[in-house]
């Protein structure tokens, strides 16, 4: 019998309006996380982030009681977390981008 173990994908974005970044926690085998994703494609698309590096993690590297999907601010010298959302709800994730993207 073949375990497979679960993997999330973790993305750094710069968001272009005032070079801080966002952290998202994403995986292929999660339906909330592919909801939000042309929400994100959309934003990269025109250009309010552009993705700095991504790699994968196995779900029991996540933070303790971290849900999927999650997506972080950092501080601008990225050493420190200022805010997180957990949702897969394209207004609720909006309104936190927003908040961070001026």
């Amino acid at each position: 019998m073949t375990s497979s173990i679960q993997m999330i994908d973790v993305t750094e974005w710069s968001i272009a309006a005032n070079e801080s970044t966002m952290v998202s926690y994403t995986a292929t085998w999660c339906e909330p996380c592919q909801r939000i994703k042309p929400t994100i494609a959309r934003l990269a698309e025109n250009g309010a982030i552009a993705k700095i590096s991504e790699k994968q993690i196995t779900i029991a590297e996540r933070k303790p009681g971290m849900k999927i999907p999650t997506f972080e601010i950092l501080s601008l010298d990225g050493s420190v977390v200022i805010d997180s959302i957990q949702t897969s709800k394209e207004p609720l994730f909006l309104e936190f981008f927003d908040k961070y993207s001026r």
